[in-house]
């Protein structure tokens, strides 16, 4: 038992002996013979605190993740920075894998005040949905064959709506040319559709 200031040089402790901090010992600190466990055992957050912080291995030499005060929080995989937080947002260094689970929503976007979409991949293809209303936007199927309000595309290109119009080319600025001749494979003038 110490009363007052302790100064060693070291301590030496045995597995699961605890140093425990606080007047309601919340805090502790110890080995258990497999593990190194700071744990917050009361009430409040355990808090790792520093304008700048820095996780890394044992020998200092890879870094997990950086912090800094006023900046960018970074995740790392073999000390190469892949994922960075941004004042609008987060960078990404690489690709970005989404394992979908069965029945799962896949990529979410949602924006304050509009419709949230979801980006799925099922076992018939790629499909872009409205969540808000249950709309299927956008739906392209494994043979490449693209829906348009469908998602389950009877032709190449399949567009189903509800509007009068429903496929509506325009050029701005100039006058010219809208899109390309239409004809069958091998066709010519005389049998252009």
């Amino acid at each position: 038992d110490v009363t007052g200031t302790m100064t060693a040089d070291g301590i030496i402790m045995s597995d699961n002996d605890v140093v425990k901090l606080g007047n309601s010992s919340d805090l502790w600190i110890y080995h258990n013979g497999g593990n190194s466990i700071i744990s917050d055992v009361g009430t409040g957050d355990l808090y790792l605190a520093g304008d700048n912080l820095r996780l890394t291995n044992a020998a200092l030499s890879e870094v997990y993740a950086r912090g800094y005060a006023n900046g960018k929080f970074s995740l790392y995989y073999d000390n190469a920075e892949k994922l960075a937080t941004t004042s609008t947002g987060v960078d990404v260094t690489g690709g970005i894998v989404v394992d979908q689970e069965s029945g799962g929503q896949g990529i979410s976007l949602q924006r304050s005040g509009y419709d949230t979409m979801d980006i799925e991949l099922s076992e018939n293809g790629l499909r872009i949905r409205n969540e808000t209303d249950g709309r299927t936007d956008l739906f392209i199927d494994g043979s490449g064959s693209v829906g348009i309000g469908t998602s389950s595309p009877s032709a190449v290109l399949d567009i189903e709506s509800t509007s009068a119009t429903q496929l509506e080319l325009k050029r701005s600025g100039s006058a010219g040319q809208i899109a390309a001749m239409i004809f069958k494979d091998g066709g010519d003038a005389q049998n252009r559709i």
